[in-house]
């Protein structure tokens, strides 16, 4: 595990208070939640590096 990479934010606080209760619901932590939104997002955006290096060389 690296934790030297950390993600911080400010959101509103009715906001982080929906977000506590629907974590709570779903029997997540925030730090799951983190986890799975930066998997989904670069696993949908991965098409944008995939073939960077080829783009390169021409």
């Amino acid at each position: 595990m690296n934790n030297n990479n950390i993600i911080k934010g400010k959101i509103d606080e009715k906001l982080y208070d929906a977000f506590r209760d629907i974590l709570k619901e779903l029997n997540m932590t925030q730090q799951d939640f983190i986890d799975k939104a930066v998997k989904d997002f670069v696993l949908s955006n991965l098409n944008l590096i995939m073939n960077k290096g080829s783009e390169d060389k021409q």
